[in-house]
């Protein structure tokens, strides 16, 4: 076992020499490379404690692109992003994602909707050919109401005389309040 850890990260050259109990020898090159960086990913949406628009968001952000030379070896062409129910990314994930990268960038969509209300985490990791993993910092985010359906009033009456109005307003959804603002045209 060599102990490479004194080493700076790049190509080496290994070589190996060995003499037998006659006085023979023999060596044996080869050239190898060492990479210790791990890629550097990042989460952009949804930001940390906002509350999405929808309750299927799409996670992007930022990733490794790094191809294999002479000195590194090739960070991963995909992301795994995973989704935590709860304010840490910790436990069993509730969907995991692949996201492929693209000019150092990455983006998927959750596979299936979240809860409105609840609060989730996301975390995204990429790996390299080296073994090195990247993890980006975790972001709690809350999913949001999607845009609510449009409003219909019923019972509306319009006469000359009257003196109060008390329309009814009716949708797909649950009603929580309204408010009714009446201008002269």
């Amino acid at each position: 076992r060599i102990d490479m850890s004194s080493l700076l990260d790049g190509p080496l050259t290994i070589t190996v020499w060995s003499t037998n109990a006659g006085g023979a020898s023999a060596n044996l090159t080869a050239a190898a490379v060492k990479d210790t960086a791990a890629p550097a990913v990042t989460i952009a949406a949804p930001a940390a404690g906002s509350t999405t628009s929808t309750t299927t968001p799409t996670f992007t952000g930022t990733a490794g692109s790094q191809a294999s030379d002479s000195g590194h070896s090739a960070d991963a062409s995909t992301v795994s992003v995973k989704l935590y129910a709860g304010t840490t990314a910790t436990g069993s994930p509730i969907q995991t994602l692949s996201a492929p990268v693209s000019a150092g960038s990455w983006s998927v969509a959750a596979s299936s909707a979240l809860t409105v209300g609840n609060q989730y985490t996301v975390q995204a990791t990429q790996t390299d050919g080296a073994g090195n993993s990247g993890t980006s910092t975790s972001v709690t985010f809350t999913a949001g109401n999607p845009t609510p359906p449009g409003l219909t009033f019923v019972n509306v009456t319009t006469t000359a005389s009257s003196a109060s109005y008390n329309p009814t307003v009716s949708g797909p959804f649950v009603l929580i309040s309204y408010a009714c603002t009446i201008s002269p045209e």
